[in-house]
């Protein structure tokens, strides 16, 4: 399954998140050798402490670009779609809230054991979308 992120860019200023990522200039140390190489200088990336933070828009929704007939949901993955908003979950669907319409999948099985084998995912098959 491939999906966009759709944000709101007039949003305002406040209900934006912050993303933050090591620094890749200094690896997440602050600090890297400087010139002369006899010390240290502060990164010249700017971050705090090693992390860059990024202000990011709120997600407004997903845009499905391509899903299959069958897919492996895995428990991060409906959390976080739960979380902003775009996905809906009962007991035995999972519903994608996209931008051009919903897309439902029907709960074939779900993380656990079965017989000698452990899933980690949910095991869905598509009913009704794009």
């Amino acid at each position: 399954m491939r999906l966009k992120r759709l944000y709101d860019r007039e949003a305002p200023k406040k209900e934006w998140g912050e993303r933050v990522e090591t620094c890749p200039t200094c690896k997440g140390k602050g600090v890297v050798v400087n010139q002369s190489r006899t010390g240290v200088d502060q990164c010249p990336a700017g971050c705090e402490a090693g992390r860059l933070v990024t202000k990011v828009p709120p997600v407004s929704g997903v845009q499905v670009l391509h899903a299959g007939p069958e897919q492996h949901f895995s428990p991060n993955f409906l959390e976080g779609g739960m979380k902003e908003s775009w996905l809906s979950m009962d007991t035995d669907q999972i519903t994608i809230h996209g931008a051009d319409g919903d897309l439902v999948y029907k709960v074939l099985r779900t993380p656990g054991r079965y017989g000698d084998e452990v899933i980690h995912y949910y095991d869905c098959k598509k009913l009704k979308g794009a």
